[in-house]
């Protein structure tokens, strides 16, 4: 009898649990608005780049994520780089219609997930 081996496709259930928390916070961060406390996922050490290659500190990303008006996030896939990090790639759709793509890494330190870096191909639609 030759014996069958299942082929997972999905996430087991406590990282796709995991994946789905890490979600819900970089939704929180993409509307954060007024509420500057969830500005606390974003790491110390985080990095972005501006269209021009010009690095983005966290506190020109706060700042950007404080003053962005509404958008709306599709959760296109998340995957696990390791057991402590995890990428999430997503649309985002401004109010005035502009879609663009995110890339957001998440790095786990000392049982919290953080934001440490963030790209996003700027006016993709």
């Amino acid at each position: 009898m030759i014996a069958k081996t299942q082929v997972q496709t999905e996430q087991s259930a406590p990282k796709q649990e995991i994946i789905d928390q890490i979600w819900l916070n970089e939704q929180k961060l993409a509307n954060v608005g007024t509420d500057v406390a969830v500005l606390d996922k974003i790491a110390m050490d985080f990095v972005s780049f501006d269209a021009s290659g010009n690095t983005i500190a966290k506190s020109e990303y706060a700042d950007r994520l404080s003053t962005t008006s509404e958008v709306k996030l599709t959760r296109l896939w998340g995957h696990f780089g390791s057991e402590q990090s995890c990428c999430l790639a997503y649309q985002k759709v401004h109010n005035s219609g502009v879609v663009d793509i995110c890339m957001a890494l998440w790095i786990e330190v000392d049982g919290a997930w953080r934001k440490s870096f963030h790209h996003q191909n700027v006016k993709f639609g």
